[in-house]
């Protein structure tokens, strides 16, 4: 009878965990299924790359295109979110919905349009619109430019970012007389000098897709002059009309570790050949340069680091800087280097030590290795002359037994 009845209650219980489980798998398929319907959250995430930007885009400034996304959704009973993209006829085609002209629009007159558009679908229903993604466009860049062809930018991008992944410009390029050719437009010309040397923006326009960027290159004998010194050795380079030597100076010295205290300057007019003048730099602004002028710009030698330090090697020479800033430009000392133990050695043979004596053109900064390490080092050596020792005396007496 006991065993009848345990037997019985063995198989209710049984059946009633069964029932329970099947319930609970039911209703966590179901939870499961609410978790994440495909039509609230779609995985659209992944598919939308990041765009750098200079600052926030203005809605109302920011003419969409081809390729442009918007992700539009709508509080209703079912709700509906779509990741939309400008076909190329210039239309947002929303499924279940319709779809939207929007060519030629600002991003703002999009959103205001979809939305009047949807309001006449669903009445009751509110809905939000907004720009989610970039589109990208095609352009070409040829003439002095180190990769000429077609590259893809954005229309946030600016004619300077074009010429950076064209690889830069040679120096024989007439910034000055860039030409820009664009659909339905006359070709405009761009003198990219006064945006460098004087910040005119306009003269770095943003870009739209099917420009045709054309950078020539100088003629000897309305744009080019010839730099000597420097680690160029002999180089033409292009000059606008009228160009002072200080704003010539400041676009291609920079970072050459030129010396900018003075240049030597011989003028070529009329055919002739003038004599050399020395032109120093508080003249630099009232000096004209003129086609076929010949510059020789003395170049400041540079500034050697080695020993205990990270990324040893040379570094342009920057005045007023001490033996430690360089140090740190080196990447900083080594483990086993010390910083207190830095030696600068002069062209001259003098030889000063400490990190805060100021540093000449052409001096060597030696860091040398701390106590510490010397004496762990020749610490270790003994250990390791001890340890053969010791086997060489167990071998003997191992030896000697025999």
């Amino acid at each position: 009878m006991d065993t009848g009845m345990n037997r019985l209650l063995l198989g209710l219980l049984v059946l009633t965990g069964f029932a329970t489980g099947q319930v609970r798998s039911l209703s966590l398929s179901g939870q499961d299924r609410i978790a994440r319907p495909d039509k609230i959250v779609p995985p659209y995430q992944a598919q939308v790359r990041g765009t750098a930007l200079e600052h926030p885009i203005e809605p109302a400034d920011y003419i969409v295109g081809p390729g442009d996304r918007f992700i539009i959704s709508i509080l209703s009973p079912e709700p509906y979110i779509e990741l939309a993209t400008i076909t190329p006829t210039g239309a947002l085609v929303l499924p279940r919905v319709g779809t939207i002209p929007v060519k030629d629009l600002s991003a703002e007159a999009v959103s205001e349009q979809v939305l009047a558009f949807v309001q006449t679908i669903f009445p009751n229903y509110q809905a939000t619109c907004a720009l989610y993604g970039i589109r990208e466009i095609r352009v070409s860049i040829s003439g002095a430019v180190k990769r000429p062809g077609f590259h893809v930018v954005t229309p946030l991008s600016h004619l300077t970012d074009l010429m950076n992944l064209a690889g830069g410009v040679r120096p024989q390029a007439a910034l000055h007389r860039i030409e820009l050719s664009r659909d339905s437009e006359a070709t405009s010309t761009l003198d990219l000098t006064r945006y460098y040397d004087e910040g005119e923006l306009a003269q770095n326009p943003l870009l739209r897709g099917g420009d045709r960027i054309v950078i020539p290159y100088g003629d000897v004998n309305s744009d080019l002059v010839l730099v000597q010194g420097l680690a160029s050795g002999l180089m033409y380079h292009a000059i606008r009309p009228q160009e002072t030597l200080a704003s010539f100076m400041r676009r291609i010295a920079h970072g050459k570790n030129a010396d900018l205290t003075g240049v030597i300057l011989q003028h070529q007019q009329d055919g002739e050949t003038r004599e050399q003048e020395y032109v120093a730099a508080a003249r630099f602004e009232s000096v004209l340069l003129q086609p076929g002028d010949v510059l020789f710009i003395n170049p400041i030698a540079d500034v050697a680091v080695v020993g205990e330090v990270r990324r040893p090697g040379r570094f342009a020479y920057q005045p007023g800087m001490k033996a430690a800033d360089y140090v740190v430009y080196a990447g900083g000392v080594s483990r086993d280097g010390s910083p207190r133990a830095i030696e600068i050695t002069r062209e001259t043979g003098e030889t000063v030590r400490g990190g805060d004596e100021e540093v000449r053109a052409g001096d060597t900064i030696y860091v040398a290795r701390s106590f510490n390490s010397v004496f762990l080092g020749q610490l270790g050596m003994v250990q390791a002359g001890l340890t053969f020792l010791n086997i060489y005396l167990a071998y003997l007496a191992a030896t000697s037994t025999r």
